[in-house]
């Protein structure tokens, strides 16, 4: 059964975007991917993937 980005982490990820007034797409620029996958895991639909969640941490700060 696959681990899905969990509601806490995507608030988490939502609140430090906006904090820092990056856009999903902004953000996904920054990060080098699809605003597919930003969203995705905004709205806890993306799978959890340790390095896409380490990439955005780069730019976002730490978020867990």
């Amino acid at each position: 059964v696959p681990k899905f980005v969990g509601p806490i982490l995507a608030k988490s990820f939502v609140a430090k975007r906006v904090q820092m007034k990056l856009t999903q797409k902004l953000l996904a620029q920054r990060v080098n991917m699809d605003v597919k996958i930003i969203s995705e895991i905004e709205t806890g639909k993306r799978v959890f993937n340790n390095s896409e969640i380490s990439k955005c941490e780069r730019v976002l700060g730490k978020l867990r």
